[in-house]
Order: C-alpha cells, then sequence, then structure tokens
C-alpha cells in the first residue's frame, strides 16, 4: 500500500491500519516528516488505484502521536485534528526591583508567537531594561516557564556652572530621553552673561550614560571711549569711560542736546567707531559751543524731517515743480545728496510703521511730539503709496551712490514720484487710482442757477434770460492762425510744461483734414502731460482766448503713438495777411523772410 500527500509527486510506501472513523494509523517503510497538506492511499506505486476513494481523500492532520505509536514507528493521521493537540503550559511574569507591570501576568499557552507580555515600567529615576531570562519571538512553549522584568537605575544628568554664575533649578535630573530634560536657567554675576552649554545639549535621542554639562559664563564686552584733544587743547571731565550704548556717553567739555546725540548714533548705522568719528566733526566744527541737532545736521549735510514733510506733501499733490524746487534749496544749502535720498527712505519707513503698526511706539525711536507729527502725516496717503515711494527711493539709493549725475537722478524719482503714470507696475497703477480720486474729490461741484421767469411787464428781455451760446468750434484755417503765433501762446504757459510745449510740434491729420489740433512733444520731459487733465485746460483755455473759437487739442509723445496720418501745419501767405490775434510771427535766426 501506498500514501501520497497532496503536494507531493512521490508516493511512500506503508501500512495503513483504521483506528476510527477519522483517524488512520500508517506504518511507513521509511522515516517521513510532518506534514499537514493531507494525502491519498493507493495500492500500487504509480498511484492509479485509489483504495479508499473519498474516504481517506483530506486527511489533513499528520503527527507524530503518543509514546505507543513511537515505537513502531507509527503515524496517526485525522481530518478533523482529533489526533494531536499541542499541551498549553502556564506562563508568569513577575516585576524585579524598582519596577511594575501592567497586564496579565499569568497565562496558559502553547506558542511563543501568540504570547501577550504585560507592559514594564520602571519606578522614579528607573528604567526598564528587559528580562529574564528573554522572551522567544516563536516557538512552542514545552514547559511552565517564568519571566522576570529587570529594571536599571536612568542615567545621571548633571548641570553646572562655570565660575562667575550659578544654576537656578534643578541641576540634577534622572532622564534616558533628552527630550525629558528640563534644562535649569543660568544666573550670571553683574557684569558677565551666559554663552551656552559646554558640551551643546541635544535636542532628542537616548541618554545611555551619565552626562555633565556645564554652563559657559563670559565677562561682557564693554567698550572703552577715550576723547583727546591737540596739542593746545585740554579736557574738562572723564576722558575714559565705558558704555554699552551712546546715549550714555557723556562728551566731556561739551554740552548737546540729546537729539543731536541721537542722530549721531543713528548715521554711525552700528559701528562704534564711525558714530564717534561723526561726533568729532561736529564738534571740531563747533568747538567750544552747545551741539544742537541743527549744528548736526548742518555738519553731516543731512536735511531737517521738517523739509522732508513740506517735500511730501509737494509729491502727494503731483507738484513736480515745488517737488524740485525744494530739492534746489536743499543743494544750495550744502546739503549731500546721498545723504538725504537715505534720510527721506527712513522718514517715509517711519510714515509706514506709524500708519500699520499697532504700537508704533515700540517700532520707531522718535520723541512723542515726532511721533505725533508723522500720525498726522501718515494719514495723507495710504499704505500702499508709501511703499512704491520706498521703492523707488531705495533703487535711487543704489544707484546714487557711484553715481555722477546725483542731482538728476534725484529729479527724476522725484517726478516718479508725482507722476505714477510713467510707470507700469501695479503699486504704480493703485498710486494713479488715488490721485485720480484725490482729483475727483476736490473738484468743485458744478452749480447751476435758475432764474425764475420775468414778471409780467418787467423789463428783463428774452437774451437776458437764454444761457450763453458755446462758442463757434474752430476750422481747419483756424489751425493755421494757431500755428503762427504758437510761440507767443506757449510763452503763457507756466513752468515745466512751457518747456515741454517748446520742444513740441503742432500737427493735424492730414487725411481727414479735420480742425483737430495735436501737439507732439518731442523729449521725455513730454510724458508726463499727455494725461494731466490740468494741463491741457490750461493750454486749451489761452488758444480759445485768442482764437475766439472752441478748439479740441490732444498730446502725445512722438516715440509712443503710431498715428503716422500726422502732419505738421504750414502756415498760407494769406492767413500771415489777414490774422486778426495779435500774431507775432518769430523767424528762426538766419533765415530769409517768406515774401
Amino acid at each position: 500500500m501506498y500514501l501520497k500527500f497532496l503536494n507531493s509527486k512521490k508516493a511512500i510506501e506503508c501500512s495503513v491500519i483504521a483506528v476510527g472513523d477519522n483517524v488512520v494509523t500508517i506504518l511507513p517503510k521509511t522515516k517521513i516528516s510532518v506534514n499537514t497538506t493531507g494525502f491519498d492511499l493507493y495500492l500500487d506505486k504509480d498511484c492509479e488505484n485509489n483504495i479508499g476513494g473519498d474516504y481517506y481523500h483530506g486527511f489533513t492532520t499528520v503527527y507524530r502521536n503518543d509514546s505507543e505509536t513511537k515505537k513502531y514507528n507509527g503515524y496517526q493521521l485525522s481530518n478533523d485534528g482529533s489526533v494531536y493537540k499541542k499541551e498549553k503550559h502556564t506562563v508568569l511574569f513577575r516585576a524585579g526591583a524598582n519596577g511594575h507591570l501592567s497586564g496579565n501576568l499569568e497565562i496558559k499557552a502553547d506558542d511563543y508567537s501568540g504570547l501577550i507580555v504585560p507592559e514594564a515600567s520602571g519606578e522614579e529615576g528607573y528604567k526598564f531594561s528587559g528580562w529574564i531570562p528573554e522572551i522567544p519571538k516563536d516557538g512552542d512553549i514545552k514547559e511552565d516557564i517564568t519571566f522576570t522584568a529587570i529594571f536599571c537605575e536612568k542615567p545621571t544628568v548633571t548641570f553646572k556652572s562655570s565660575e562667575n554664575g550659578g544654576i537656578i533649578g534643578n541641576s540634577v535630573q534622572k532622564v534616558d530621553r533628552y527630550e525629558d530634560l528640563k534644562i535649569p536657567d543660568v544666573s550670571p554675576v553683574s557684569g558677565y552673561e551666559f554663552a551656552g552649554w559646554l558640551p551643546e545639549i541635544p535636542a532628542s535621542g537616548d541618554i545611555d550614560t551619565n552626562k555633565k554639562f556645564t554652563a559657559k559664563i563670559r565677562k561682557i564686552f564693554v567698550p572703552t571711549i577715550r576723547f583727546t584733544v591737540s596739542d593746545k587743547g585740554t579736557i574738562s571731565g572723564d576722558a575714559e569711560q565705558h558704555a554699552t550704548s551712546y546715549e550714555n556717553i557723556i562728551v566731556p567739555g561739551v554740552e548737546a542736546e540729546e537729539k543731536a546725540i541721537r542722530y549721531v548714533a543713528k548715521a554711525g548705522d552700528g559701528s562704534m567707531r564711525d558714530a564717534l568719528s561723526l561726533l568729532d566733526q561736529c564738534i571740531a566744527f563747533y568747538l567750544g559751543q552747545t551741539l544742537t541737532y541743527d549744528k548736526v545736521l548742518d555738519v553731516l549735510g543731512a536735511v531737517d524731517t521738517e523739509v522732508f514733510s513740506r517735500l511730501l506733501r509737494k509729491v502727494l499733490a503731483g507738484d513736480v515743480t515745488s517737488a524740485i524746487r525744494i530739492l534746489e534749496e536743499l543743494i544750495v544749502g550744502g546739503r549731500e545728496l546721498s545723504q538725504f535720498v537715505g534720510d527721506f527712505t527712513w522718514y517715509m519707513r517711519n510714515l509706514l510703521l506709524v500708519k500699520t503698526s499697532d504700537n508704533p511706539e515700540e517700532a520707531i525711536d522718535v520723541s512723542s511730539e515726532n511721533l505725533k507729527l508723522l500720525k498726522e502725516e501718515s494719514e495723507m496717503t495710504d499704505s500702499d503709496t508709501l511703499m512704491r515711494y520706498i521703492r523707488i527711493f531705495s533703487d535711487l539709493s543704489n544707484q546714487i551712490r557711484f553715481a555722477t549725475q546725483k542731482r538728476v537722478l534725484v529729479e527724476i524719482a522725484l517726478i516718479k514720484l508725482c507722476r505714477p503714470a510713467m510707470e507700469t507696475n501695479l503699486d504704480s497703477v493703485l498710486d494713479r487710482i488715488r490721485v485720480l480720486e484725490q482729483k475727483i474729490e476736490e473738484r468743485p461741484v458744478q452749480q447751476v442757477v435758475v432764474q425764475s421767469a420775468a414778471a409780467p411787464g418787467s423789463e428783463a428781455t428774452a437774451a437776458q434770460a437764454e444761457p450763453p451760446k458755446p462758442p463757434q468750434k474752430a476750422a481747419p484755417e483756424d489751425l493755421q492762425k494757431i500755428v503762427a503765433s504758437w510761440k507767443m501762446i506757449v510763452g503763457q504757459t507756466t513752468a515745466a510744461f512751457k518747456q515741454a510745449l517748446l520742444q513740441s510740434v503742432p500737427k493735424y491729420n492730414g487725411e481727414t483734414g479735420e480742425p483737430i489740433l495735436y501737439v507732439e512733444f518731442q523729449t521725455p520731459l513730454g510724458r508726463l502731460y499727455p494725461d494731466d487733465s490740468d494741463a491741457k485746460k490750461e493750454l486749451q483755455t489761452i488758444i480759445e482766448q485768442k482764437l475766439g473759437k472752441s478748439i479740441e487739442l490732444h498730446m502725445l509723445v512722438a516715440e509712443d503713438h503710431q498715428q503716422t496720418n500726422l502732419t505738421q501745419i504750414t502756415v498760407d501767405q494769406a492767413i500771415r495777411e489777414n490774422i486778426h490775434m495779435d500774431v507775432v510771427i518769430e523767424e528762426t535766426p538766419g533765415s530769409e523772410p517768406e515774401e
């Protein structure tokens, strides 16, 4: 008889004894291994004649049975697991000294793989270090067994201070993780400061051995300030001082305003050496005199904040002429332009902080009086406009440092501030909107006065009740009259607008011949005026007063527009002879007069 496991191709010769409905005993000719895949019984080695059919098919448990079966090298098999069951044994868990267990401490089990081990926790200053004996991860439990949890002392972490300092807090701690450390405070004595731990304390990780950390204490560096004079001078007061801030310096023999000293410190830009050098310059210029804020400004070529206030108001109003005039005053007064650019940028920064900060007193270092003025001025504009101004002047500060034409660069920057239309980025567009809204708000509301009808018998005429007729529109020949007296018309305009008009050419549409006047600016200065309604109105009013007729006017820049149909206006001889608007025709020097 032959036995063949379901997952095997080899048949094993054996004898089979039926024990019960679900159990058989087999006596193999050779030793076999435990197998749980089931088997079939056959009469022949080739496994063609199945003895039991479906009766024996599916026997799934193959185990060495009891001592009796072992005697004859027999095996019992079943299809219901009834032949052999593993014996369960008692597993005990115990806690060693300085710790405790939580969970089931006594378990009946036959396999380590399914064993539920209780949680071990150490007492204060102790940690769990393992089991004795070590608990296997898998395998049969063949006997009753006891496992003991072992607890060891946690590493000791000690904090101490070097000389001139002390530890505030727990200086000795038992922990096994750096994140569990409570780092104590360090208290240096007067004149010293805490400079870190030696070695540096890790932020996280295991602590496997005892550790010591020492607080580094170092002496606070206090610069020595020495005052000296030339051979013919003397110093009255403390010529050598120790100070950590400029405000604590007492200049010997020199009376100085606190505001003046603060400005010198600010001009030093964090450098004690530079600040002292600037202070020496100021004292040398006004030796024996009280050093005031104005005198410091004069020596350093700086500008008072009152000038910044005036300049900002002109910029917000779009008044290019007045802004340039203020700059001219500064230059004549000997102010240094690089210093002016930096100080004005700082002034606008303070305005922005005052406008956006909840506590501006903490953000900027100014007196209460100046802070009040800054708050008032910050309400004149919005944050976006201030940020645009700061951006333009910050770019200017980088350009002006090595520039030869500093004045030109500053003038261009001021024109950009006044004319946001010169730029196309977002903040300039927002500033243009602000300017338009301001003009709309400032424009007076036109009032219409309606006169009641004249009573019967009154002497009021119908002509008096009727509104005045609008002026007659200009004809094509009127454009020639305007060109003939162009220089005289331009001469009645104002300031920078006049300069731009002198470099312009009056033109008309050569294709349509419509009586529309196009003023084409030939220089970059003209970019300021195509969108300037006030300038357009000024020129239009002068022309209409001279002409006696209304005129449609357009202003454009030669480099920007794409209108190729514009033609220069020529003046006929008949216009020259019959013109009736007090025209003065100025010939170009050296040219011959027309006949």
